[in-house]
């Protein structure tokens, strides 16, 4: 449930912060101005690789639905310890608890786009092609991560 109400401001040390006029109470917090470029960075590529992990989730359940529920689980166990560290990032980077919640939350929504992507694309063709475009995104950003 969203609450609006009134614009409210409050001053932490000369920085700017509080809610836009007419905001949503749960999105309080630092203006989207003062929010470094690293959080709205991370913020899309996580729906993109979300969206990826929706297409494989997707295609596997086209395939059968022991394989859909092993690459769910899979996923998941992937995923917790990846959106906790995106979590962490858009804290460091300027934004409150709630806006954290929110945009992490917006982009791991991607994941049920990109699952409708799959079924639609597994039952119209081979799910094999989603699953190499899904295993190259995996390969990438493990390499990625043991590089930086």
């Amino acid at each position: 449930l969203l609450l609006f109400l009134q614009e409210s401001q409050s001053t932490d040390n000369g920085a700017r912060s509080g809610s836009r006029g007419g905001g949503c109470y749960w999105l309080k917090g630092t203006t989207y101005s003062d929010i470094g470029t690293l959080a709205w960075m991370i913020t899309l590529s996580d729906g993109l690789h979300n969206f990826i992990d929706g297409l494989a989730i997707g295609a596997s359940f086209t395939a059968s639905v022991f394989q859909g529920i092993s690459t769910s689980v899979a996923i998941l166990c992937e995923e917790f310890p990846h959106e906790l560290g995106d979590f962490v990032i858009l804290l460091n980077a300027g934004m409150s608890i709630q806006q954290a919640l929110f945009f992490n939350f917006l982009s791991a929504c991607c994941c049920y786009l990109g699952m409708g992507f799959g079924i639609l694309a597994g039952n119209s063709f081979s799910p094999n092609w989603i699953f190499a475009l899904a295993g190259g995104m995996f390969l990438y950003i493990a390499l990625a991560d043991m590089v930086s």
